[in-house]
């Protein structure tokens, strides 16, 4: 493997209950975070493109009404 195509981020593959609880709360609110820091350049980023271009402007057609949403 060349240095870029290591993976930036290593999850391990076995973890205590605990860690793994931990570790979930960690990254959801990472991903709270950079959402609440990035949010006004992606809303006026999706404001300024027409809605086919959006890229996830076909995400709802995937589900069908009778999928669990999980």
């Amino acid at each position: 493997m060349q240095p870029n195509e290591l993976p930036i981020v290593v999850i391990p593959l076995e973890l205590p209950a605990e860690a793994a609880d931990t570790l979930i709360a960690f990254l959801y609110d990472l991903a709270d975070a950079i959402e609440r820091h990035y949010a006004p350049a992606i809303m006026g980023r999706a404001q300024q493109q027409p809605v086919s271009e959006t890229p996830h402007a076909g995400a709802a057609q995937l589900t069908t009404p009778r999928e669990p949403p999980f």
